[in-house]
């Protein structure tokens, strides 16, 4: 898991030295706050939050990165350090399911 870390965080130092394309910055966080999350740290949360708002806004709410994000935010949400559980991780897996068939 190390290994893996230090890649996404290089992606994401590359990234930030090139801010020409903030969706492709944005994407490297998501990745990322995943990262984080696997690996159980606590900067995952805040880290998938802001990736998350920054592809909705770079790319709209129905992109499917815009949706990946979404749903790796709801792993974060739902992840056995939270107080809230997997069931709001399954409410927002569905609600996000549920709104990109609708659209």
């Amino acid at each position: 898991m190390s290994h893996l870390l230090t890649y996404v965080n290089e992606a994401v130092a590359i990234r930030e030295k090139s801010p020409d394309d903030l969706w492709e910055l944005a994407q490297a966080r998501e990745r990322l706050g995943e990262t984080l999350l696997k690996a159980g740290s606590a900067a995952a949360p805040d880290l998938s939050k802001n990736a998350a708002h920054d592809l909705e806004t770079q790319l709209g709410a129905d992109h499917p990165q815009t949706l990946r994000a979404k749903v790796a935010l709801s792993r974060v949400r739902a992840s056995p350090h939270q107080p809230w559980g997997a069931s709001l991780h399954l409410k927002i897996s569905i609600d996000v399911v549920f709104w990109s068939v609708i659209r």
